[in-house]
């Protein structure tokens, strides 16, 4: 569901312009984006585990793609409780 979001709103002519180059010319420079991430298993797993490729994925193969340079992330590990259910409010 996400991917499609995601190909959805980066769509061609909005968010990067065919050049006929190698790589199409982003037309988001100068823009800024926060990435909130949550996670089952702790925050550092990604990081031992994966070696950020999560990270270096999204910063190089998209946001970079359409001109997006200052990159954030946030991630929030251990989000559900021990016994495998959260509480009702």
């Amino acid at each position: 569901m996400l991917m499609g979001y995601i190909d959805q709103l980066f769509a061609s002519e909005f968010t990067y312009r065919d050049t006929g180059g190698l790589l199409p010319e982003g037309q988001l420079k100068g823009k800024s984006v926060v990435c909130i991430s949550t996670m089952k298993g702790p925050a550092y797993y990604p990081l031992l585990r994966l070696y950020n490729a999560h990270k270096t994925l999204m910063r190089k193969a998209l946001f970079n793609y359409v001109g997006i340079k200052k990159v954030k992330f946030f991630e929030f590990g251990s989000m559900e409780s021990p016994k495998g259910r959260h509480k009702e409010s």
